[in-house]
C-alpha cells in the first residue's frame, strides 16, 4: 500500500517476479470500500462483514489462479527448474500444494484502512511504500487533475461520487462534500487550500493512517522508501526478500533493475508546491524529506 503515485504499481511488478507469487491489484478490494472500512465507526459490525468479503475474494483468486492449467503452463516456461513439477500438475500426477504460493495484492487506498486490515489478516505481511509527499502531490495533480477541485466537491452535484475515489466517503459541509479524512473543525482550512495543497493533505492522511498498521502488526509491517527503491534497488531487493521470507530469482533481479530515479524531486523541478499545510511539513521532516 502507499499513497497514489508513490510507486506501488512498480513495486507490485517486482513482487510478481518472485517465485510462487501471484500478483493482483485494484478491483478485488475496491477503492471506495477501503474508504468505507476506514471511515466506519468503531464496533460497526458491517466492517467485519466487508473484511470477510475481502478475504473470500482474495482467497478465491489465489486458489483459482494456482490451480489453473494456464498458470502451470506459464510456470514451466518461465522457470525451467520447476518445469518437471509443473508438468506433473498438468498431467494430473501431482496435486497443487497451495502452501507453496503467495498472493501479492496492491491497492493504494488500503492505507486508509490499514489498522483494520492488519488486524483482520493476521498472517499477512504489510509493505508500506512511502514517497516524498511533494512529488506525490505533484504527480497526482498532473495525473488526476480536478479530483479534489471545488467543482468536484460541490454538494449540489454528483461528480464527487463519479470521480471521487480520493474522497471515497464524504460528509456535507455547507456547500461542499468533503472527504471523510478531513478532520472536523478543519473544513474551511481544507477548502481554502490550493488543489495541490489538498493532495499534500491527502498524502499526509494516507501515510499517517498507513503507519497505524505498525501498532497492530509490528512484526509484519515494513516501510520502504520509493527513493531507496529507485536509487539502490539491490539493497531494496534484499530488504524485500528478507522481510517476506522468500528467495530471490533472476527474474526478480531483472524486475528490480527497471527502477529509475528520474522522477525523484519532480516537484522541485516544476517549481515546488505552492501550498503546504503545517502538519505536512512536520511529517516530511519526520520522514527525512528536507527542504
Amino acid at each position: 500500500m502507499g499513497c497514489p503515485r508513490s510507486g506501488t504499481t512498480f513495486l507490485l511488478s517486482v513482487l510478481a517476479a518472485l517465485p510462487h507469487a501471484r500478483a493482483h491489484s485494484g478491483i478485488l478490494i475496491p477503492h471506495r470500500l477501503c474508504h468505507v472500512v476506514g471511515a466506519a465507526a468503531e464496533g460497526d459490525p458491517r466492517t467485519e462483514d466487508l473484511l470477510y468479503s475481502f478475504r473470500d475474494t482474495l482467497w478465491k483468486i489465489l486458489v483459482s489462479g494456482v490451480t489453473s492449467r494456464a498458470f502451470h503452463a506459464r510456470d514451466a516456461m518461465r522457470h525451467p527448474g520447476r518445469a518437471r513439477s509443473a508438468l506433473d500438475v498438468l498431467a494430473g500426477r501431482r496435486a497443487v500444494d497451495l502452501s507453496r504460493y503467495v498472493l501479492a495484492y496492491k491497492e493504494p487506498f488500503m492505507a486508509f484502512a490499514a489498522a483494520r486490515l492488519a488486524g483482520h489478516f493476521r498472517t499477512a505481511r504489510i509493505l508500506h511504500l512511502i514517497r516524498d509527499g511533494r512529488d506525490c502531490a505533484d504527480s497526482m495533480d498532473r495525473t488526476y487533475g480536478n479530483a479534489l477541485s471545488d467543482e468536484v466537491l460541490r454538494a449540489d452535484g454528483s461528480l464527487w461520487r463519479q470521480v471521487g475515489t480520493e474522497i471515497g466517503v464524504a460528509r456535507r459541509f455547507e456547500g461542499s462534500m468533503l472527504p471523510w479524512w478531513v478532520a472536523e473543525g478543519r473544513e474551511r482550512e481544507f477548502l481554502s487550500t490550493s488543489r495541490i495543497g489538498r493532495y499534500l493533505w491527502m498524502w499526509r492522511e494516507s501515510v499517517e493512517r498507513g503507519r497505524q498498521a505498525r501498532g497492530v502488526a509490528a512484526d509484519r509491517y515494513a516501510e520502504l522508501r520509493y527513493e531507496d527503491l529507485c536509487r539502490d534497488p539491490r539493497s531494496a531487493g534484499r530488504m524485500l526478500t528478507e522481510f517476506l521470507g522468500v528467495e530471490p530469482s533472476p527474474r526478480f533481479d531483472r524486475a528490480l533493475r527497471r527502477a529509475r530515479a528520474s522522477s525523484i524531486g519532480i516537484a522541485r523541478g516544476r517549481g515546488g508546491t505552492d501550498s503546504q499545510p503545517a502538519d505536512v511539513g512536520r511529517l516530511l521532516r519526520e520522514l527525512g524529506y528536507s527542504g
